[in-house]
């Protein structure tokens, strides 16, 4: 430790962040989330305390209270981060991506998905305009099913109709 951390972190306020890993450890376990994610909120919460430690007002309350408070906003923070990769991995799941999906070079992957959401974007604006007339709504998505957004293809189709 730098002797300005050692100023900062007395014995008393190093005991009170040891005593913080009790909290978290408690909050983390309601979402299921490890000993080892406590240990790891504990030390994110050593380091957001030393550089707000400017933000601590004595006068608001211990420094207990205080280094407990960015414990759990830490362990907050984890649970959210932990919650939104889960609802990614779950839309991954649901999609049942195939290997070949998957490629070596993200960048063309992207582009790929760029296309598509275009794509898919127009066709969806086209059904937004037809949505007042339910059997136009109905052809629209049976487009959308059956030309996967290809809207060339389906207005040749229509025209073949």
């Amino acid at each position: 430790m730098s002797k300005a951390t050692e100023e900062v972190w007395t014995a008393e306020r190093i005991e009170a962040l040891k005593q913080s890993r009790r909290a978290v450890k408690s909050y983390l376990s309601k979402w299921g989330l490890t000993f080892l994610d406590a240990e790891y909120v504990v030390q994110e919460t050593y380091l957001q305390a030393t550089r707000k430690i400017d933000s601590f007002d004595p006068e608001r309350g211990s420094f207990a209270e205080w280094i407990n408070a960015v414990a759990v906003n830490q362990a907050r923070s984890m649970v959210r981060a932990h919650n939104s990769r889960a609802k990614t991995d779950q839309v991954y799941k649901n999609l049942q991506l195939s290997q070949d999906a998957l490629v070596d070079e993200p960048q063309l992957a992207w582009e790929d998905s760029s296309v598509t959401i275009e794509r898919i974007g127009t066709v969806l604006a086209m059904v937004k305009l037809s949505v007042e007339h339910q059997h136009l709504f109905e052809r629209s998505l049976v487009l959308i099913r059956d030309f996967d957004g290809d809207v060339s293809a389906a207005a040749v189709s229509l025209v073949a109709v």
